[in-house]
């Protein structure tokens, strides 16, 4: 290749290597983290007013839990084994705004189930510890808040999951998601007396680059732009 080119293309090939780091997602080599979403189903018998106005049934929902992967488990049987969950945050998008609470350190666990007797096959349900003071926020406009719960039924076909090593990804193909009786989000509040319920979604997004990414896209160009001129 003439030198000349190879002047040009090399800080326009570095800005290139930069870009597509830039959309690689940032994952520790331990730990796992996703994002669940659906809507609101069932606001539950009692819920007051204040509530059902400010989240009304359709109000939507996205949940992000994180684990380590390389964690030992809490808890292991024949049929199921416990984890810890690293982070477990909820958030329903109101009327008014967003509201958000997260389960307090060493107070989220999820429970992979392997029991084919009771039709749990594969199935996960994440949740946290019971209690409002084992969430960052244990009040959503007039409910006490007790336990955040999310289950994922399995597809019996698909197989077993591990019970004493932690999921590294969640395929959510594995799982049924249109039996919102197996697949679900639960609020329970009021000492367990009613539960706002949703269904969840899998939406399949394409990564969206960051504002710095287009600016260092931008600064590619510009860079080329420099290059060619003094060139000419």
């Amino acid at each position: 290749m003439p030198i000349h080119l190879t002047r040009i293309l090399r800080p326009m090939l570095g800005c290139l290597a930069l870009f597509s780091t830039a959309l690689l997602p940032s994952v520790s080599a331990q730990t796992y983290s996703t994002t669940l979403s659906g809507v609101t189903t069932w606001n539950g018998f009692g819920a007051p007013s204040t509530f059902t106005t400010e989240f009304p049934v359709g109000t939507s929902w996205t949940a992000t839990l994180t684990w380590d992967t390389s964690a030992a488990a809490l808890n292991s049987s024949a049929t199921q084994g416990q984890f810890r969950l690293t982070a477990f945050e909820l958030t329903l998008s109101g009327q008014s705004g967003d509201f958000t609470t997260s389960a307090l350190a060493n107070q989220g666990s999820f429970t992979i189930n392997n029991d084919t007797n009771n039709n749990t096959y594969h199935s996960i349900q994440f949740t946290t510890a019971w209690g409002g003071a084992n969430l960052t926020t244990g009040t959503i406009f007039g409910l006490n808040v007790d336990n955040l719960n999310i289950s994922l039924g399995g597809i019996y076909t698909n197989g077993a999951l591990s019970r004493s090593t932690p999921i590294g990804s969640l395929d959510l193909s594995n799982y049924d998601l249109t039996n919102t009786n197996a697949s679900n989000l639960k609020i329970y509040y009021n000492n367990g007396a009613g539960s706002v319920q949703g269904s969840i979604s899998a939406p399949a997004l394409a990564p969206v680059p960051e504002p710095s990414t287009y600016a260092l896209l931008a600064g590619c160009g510009v860079l080329a732009v420099v290059m060619l001129r003094r060139r000419r």
